[in-house]
């Protein structure tokens, strides 16, 4: 007679290892569906945790989203740590828009976290945004300096990091003013370009003199 087969019992986690089951399971179904399609109950089942231990941890998932998601604010504060030389603003600024251009590329929650605040008002979309926009104003305010006083600099920027955004996060639907942003040329023209539209707009002048500068 066959002997009855005891079931083996599941490893006792702890609450740390709870969470980062959690925070990866979370991490590899947005890199997949998008925060809107993602329930949480199939984060439950792929963290193998079971609902009352996951509901003493995060009331909703937009509890769950919220943490997760802080776990991401210091990505762009990492490219700029990295990146900066105090003594030169125009390198320092090719430098930060190139490499959040590259890492974009490479880092799909991060693509999914700005197509939800695009798409998406509520209090985790608007304070992750808020808080993004507050943490680069201190690298803003350094690149600023030596900007010709004829350009507006939050404009440039904006439009400058904002097209980064928008050329990264459409980039499967077609190619853009003729350029397929989803091959490795169209990535090498884009971070080309940045350094291009940067110094063209920093080093421009006007007849033979270099445009006045802003103190």
């Amino acid at each position: 007679m066959a002997q009855n087969r005891v079931p083996e019992r599941r490893k006792r986690r702890t609450p740390r290892e709870i969470e980062e089951a959690v925070f990866l399971a979370t991490e590899k179904l947005v890199s997949e569906k998008g925060f809107s399609n993602v329930t949480f109950t199939e984060i439950m089942q792929l963290a193998e945790v079971e609902p009352q231990v996951m509901y003493r941890r995060f009331s909703n998932i937009e509890e769950l989203y919220g943490k997760f998601i802080r776990r991401y604010d210091y990505w762009l504060l990492d490219l700029v740590e990295y990146n900066l030389d105090e003594n030169d603003p125009i390198a320092s600024m090719k430098s930060v828009l190139t490499k959040l251009a590259v890492s974009l590329y490479d880092n799909p929650v991060m693509q999914q976290i700005i197509v939800w605040e695009v798409s998406e008002n509520n209090i985790v979309t608007c304070r992750n945004a808020l808080n993004r926009e507050v943490h680069t104003f201190p690298v803003l305010d350094f690149f600023r300096k030596n900007m010709p006083a004829n350009v507006d600099f939050n404009i440039f920027t904006s439009l400058l990091i904002g097209g980064i955004y928008h050329l990264i996060l459409r980039r499967d639907r077609s190619s853009f003013c003729g350029i397929d942003f989803n091959t490795d040329k169209g990535k090498s023209m884009l971070v080309d370009g940045i350094s291009q539209i940067i110094d063209a707009v920093y080093k421009q002048e006007s007849g033979s003199d270099q445009a006045e500068m802003i103190p």
